[in-house]
Formats: C-alpha cells, structure tokens, sequence
C-alpha cells in the first residue's frame, strides 16, 4: 500500500471505527456432542495456573468517567486479554503457543462439526503467502482471512513504519453498538442448524506493511499433511475497527470469568480468520 494510498485509508479508518473483522491453532479432536448455545452451556473452565489466576479483570467504567478513564480501561482490557487468553484456551484443549504466531485456520480443519470439543472450522478461504506477494507486486494491495493476532491492538496510536498516522479513539456507544456483533442473539442467527453456528467477524481490516520483504516472511505449518506457508506478521496497524475488536475482548473477558467454555472456543474460531486488506 503506498503512502497516499495510506493516508486515504487512514482517514476512512478513522471515519469509521465501526468497521472491522479474524487466528487458529492446532486443535486437540475430541468426540463430537450434540451443539448447546455457548452461552447457555457454562462448562467450567478448569482453574488455571496461580499466577495468571492472580489478575484480575478490568471493571467497565461508569456513564460518567473521563475520556482519559474510558481510555485506561480499554487498554488494561487489551492487556488482560492477551495475558489471560491463551492459558484459558489450553484448558480447553486449543493449544496455543503464542496467538501472534497462530496460524488462520483453513477449510482443511472442516472434518467435523464445529462444536465438537475442542475442533475448530471456518468457511472463509485463508491468507496465502504466495498469492499475496504476487498480487501485491501487481496491485499494489491483497485481500484475505488473515489473523486479528498479526496486527497492532494496544492503544488508540496508529503507527506506520514507527511513525504517528492517527488515533483511533472510541467511544462507549460505538462499544455498545459493536457489542451486537457478539451476542447471543447473533450467534443464534448464524445457521438454523446448531452445529454450524459461528460468531463471524464483520467487514473487512484495512492494514499496510513496508513492502514485499515483509510479505514475504513466512512459517511452515502442515496442516492436515499438507505444507502451507504462514506470514509472519507483527505489530501491523489496524486502521479501523477498533471498536469491534475491544467489544469482542469485552465478550472474551465475559466468557472467561463466567466459565463459558464453548462460548470462548467459539469466540476465539471468529478470530481466526479476520478478513484483512493489506
């Protein structure tokens, strides 16, 4: 993406902090069960280590808290989220190592319904290394289900290149109103057939990188028996929707502290593949 390309999308992400959307690990089978809604089946989540036990879960700020507030708690969410959530997650049975090396996951994964224990599916086609150098040797741009994991989610600076573009910041209506997008209301909605309900994650990320060098980055991971190379993306700015992505941590933090074990897992499948335009 050029720069003037940039400073256009950057204006567009900041104009509208409502838009946005999806990270995969290996997943440990286990036997397929019926399909409940994941908020309405509230397994307990096996007590996890005493250390990260210890933190505790930022408490939302009241209708009358300071911009400055609204803006602490968010980035204390952001920081519990990423602390907290893989070690809940593997007791789960989704092992994950570190979520910014997760690869997306892919159609490959489709062997059985989602809900199964601790299986994870997806019906959007994935990030490809190779097809994104080419296209952004041509066009300039690429669009694909990459990983929210890949890009930049603390704080309200958009960074490019170590250098200042905007801030993103939010406001508790736009939350509310992105807080929809992961209800129970609209993961019920997904599919008339329980087992093939998702939450999804709308829209599309805009990013940018430096150029093909870091496209071109890549890790081997063999999924199913087959080789597949995985960017390796880091830190990269995330334009628009914030606000979708903090009310998601929202019904992430949810989900832990009330042991909603198949809502989690469900939660987290959203992310792994984030529609992303780079």
């Amino acid at each position: 993406m050029g720069r003037a390309q940039l400073a256009k999308g950057a204006a567009a992400g900041a104009a509208q902090p409502g838009t946005a959307s999806g990270a995969k690990r290996k997943a440990v089978e286990q036997p397929s069960e019926k399909a409940e809604s994941p908020q309405k089946k509230h397994a307990t989540v096996p007590a996890e280590s005493p250390q990260k036990k210890n933190a505790t879960a930022p408490v939302k700020p009241g209708p009358n808290a300071t911009d400055e507030e609204v803006e602490a708690y968010y980035e204390n969410l952001t920081t519990f989220v990423l602390q907290r959530l893989p070690g809940a997650l593997t007791q789960l049975g989704v092992t994950v190592q570190a979520l910014q090396t997760t690869p997306p996951t892919t159609i490959a994964h489709n062997t059985q319904p989602a809900i199964g224990g601790a299986k994870l599916t997806t019906f959007r086609e994935v990030w490809d290394v190779v097809n994104c150098a080419s296209s952004m040797k041509t066009n300039g741009k690429y669009e694909a289900a990459g990983v929210l994991w890949w890009f930049a989610l603390s704080g309200p600076e958009v960074t490019f290149e170590s250098k200042p573009i905007f801030k993103s910041g939010v406001k508790r209506l736009a939350l509310d109103a992105a807080a929809v997008h992961w209800s129970e209301a609209a993961y019920v909605a997904s599919d008339q057939a329980e087992h093939r309900r998702f939450y999804t994650f709308p829209g599309v990320m805009p990013t940018a990188c430096s150029g093909l060098p870091d496209v071109e980055k890549s890790a081997v991971h063999v999924v199913e028996g087959v080789t597949k190379k995985v960017p390796i993306f880091k830190a990269l700015p995330m334009l628009a929707g914030r606000s979708v992505v903090l009310a998601y941590f929202e019904a992430l933090v949810e989900a832990m502290e009330q042991g909603q074990s198949e809502r989690l897992k469900k939660l987290f499948e959203a992310t792994a593949p984030t529609p992303s335009t780079i």
